[in-house]
This record gives C-alpha cells, structure tokens and sequence, in this order.
C-alpha cells in the first residue's frame, strides 16, 4: 500500500501543472492627495470656505478604494491583456476570482495584491499592469479634484472683481 501510495503520488507530482504566485503592496492613505504644500494649503483653503465634496479623495474609506481596484474600470485593460496572452474564451468574473487576490491587511491602509497563473512569464508583466492602472486611476482622480478647484477659485476671483468694482464705482459717484 505505501508503494503504491509513493507511485501514484510521484505521477500526480509529476503531470500537476505548476502555479506561480506574485504580490506586491500598496499603501492607501487619506492624506494622498495632499501631497505639496500648496496643494494642502489650496484644499484647506477650500473646505474653509465648507466645499467637502472637492476634496472627496480625501474622505474615502479604505473598502472604497479596495473595491474601486477590484472594479471592471481598473482592471479591465489588465484582463484584456491576459485574454490576448492566453485563450480568448476566458470570462471576467472568473479570472479575478481564481488569478487575483485582493485583500486590506487587518488594521492597516496597506492593500495586498497577488496574482496566481500557471504561466510564469505572465506574472509580473501582469502587476505592472494592475499597478499602473490603479495609478493611473489615482492620478485622475486628483486631476479632476485639482480642475474643479481651480474652476471654483477663479470663479470667485472674477465675482470678486466684479463686486470690487461695483463698489469703486459706488465710491467714485459718492465722491
């Protein structure tokens, strides 16, 4: 029985196909966004004046940022690329649940990311990928939080303007 056990093992051991793993971290923080001190001085300026909603990146919780990288928007150019690579009858939902492993360490902001695949070569090709693409969603996100305030200010500066006008005008006919 064990010979046979050792056997059947040995070719089991043997014809298995090999799965290769990758990982790699990010670190999610609430202060991101508030990078140069201009650009803080500029948000705290704007939530003086009670506009919460501009710097909204800022609020979010981590499970928010987790399932905004586990969304078809991020992922999608990823596993767009795995299906060239590999067959072309590989369905979304399916590879994020067996391949990608997404989780928030416990009482951290740290996320950990893991890629499974039997083909090895197409391990880190695919986290650069994931990784860029989070990045490149971050990086638009602040993008549009920096355009919207900008729009805001210089539309209060040209308010402004207008009223400081009006009021040396109001002056000048006083005088």
């Amino acid at each position: 029985i064990t010979s046979i056990s050792f056997v059947i093992s040995c070719i089991y051991g043997l014809t298995k196909k090999r799965v290769w793993q990758g990982q790699f971290e990010i670190v999610l923080s609430k202060s991101q966004q508030a990078s140069s001190p201009t650009k803080s001085s500029l948000i705290g300026a704007i939530q003086d004046f009670g506009i919460t909603g501009i710097v909204s990146e800022q609020n979010k919780s981590l499970n928010t940022e987790v399932g905004i990288l586990e969304s078809p928007s991020v992922l999608m150019p990823v596993f767009e690329e795995v299906k060239k690579r590999k067959s072309k009858d590989l369905i979304f939902s399916n590879w994020r649940s067996k391949n990608l492993n997404i989780k928030l360490r416990k009482k951290t902001s740290i996320l950990n990311i893991s890629y499974i695949d039997e083909e090895k070569d197409l391990i880190i090709p695919v986290l650069n990928k994931i990784s860029s693409a989070y990045q490149d969603y971050s990086g638009k996100s602040a993008k549009r939080s920096n355009e919207i305030a900008k729009d805001y200010i210089k539309s209060q500066i040209k308010l402004f303007k207008q009223k400081s006008n009006d009021s040396i005008k109001k002056a000048v006919s006083y005088a």
